[in-house]
């Protein structure tokens, strides 16, 4: 028996949810929220998202919505264009490379590993950003945002990990 319409849209809303949650950070990221000392610090939410995604259901991410969602933040955040796309695309490398080290392991070991990616990935798009607009940036911004986004990963991983045992567990 074919399956009827409903159950065909609900099985595809369920399998979108990674991707829908990465679009949804990166309109979280763009909203101008400065921090006393830091206005210009924004987390790298979608970053942390692309981790999470890339270990546990790296089926359900594509490289181009990745590419194109980092398009999307970068354009609403007027970063270099195409810089946030690198840095998802090598997060998803790193993490499906490093797949097996961090799948059934405790939560503050994906933690540990997603701030063995971070310090990296933030110095190079600090570079970039300074090559960009030819003038050396702060460091202390890029280490505010390192420090920022290793703080938020759990609050943001959190809600993805009830998500996916909620709603993929059945996909």
């Amino acid at each position: 028996m074919k399956p009827g319409l409903t159950h065909r849209m609900d099985t595809w809303a369920r399998l979108s949810l990674p991707v829908v949650s990465l679009m949804l950070l990166a309109f979280i990221v763009a909203i101008p929220v400065g921090l006393p000392g830091f206005p210009n610090i924004r987390p790298e939410l979608v970053l942390i998202g692309t981790f999470y995604w890339a270990v546990f259901r790296d089926d359900l991410v594509p490289l181009t919505a990745l590419f194109l969602i980092g398009l999307f933040q970068d354009s609403l955040t007027g970063a270099p264009l195409g810089l946030t796309s690198l840095m998802l695309l090598v997060a998803y490398g790193f993490a499906q490379s490093q797949k097996k080290a961090f799948f059934g392991r405790p939560f503050f070991i994906v933690w540990i590993g997603f701030g063995l990616l971070l310090a990296p990935l933030s110095l190079i798009g600090w570079v970039v950003a300074s090559s960009f607009q030819q003038a050396v940036q702060p460091l202390s911004l890029v280490l505010g945002q390192v420090a920022l986004t290793f703080t938020l990963f759990p609050i943001v991983v959190l809600p993805m990990i009830a998500a996916q045992r909620a709603l993929l567990k059945e996909v």
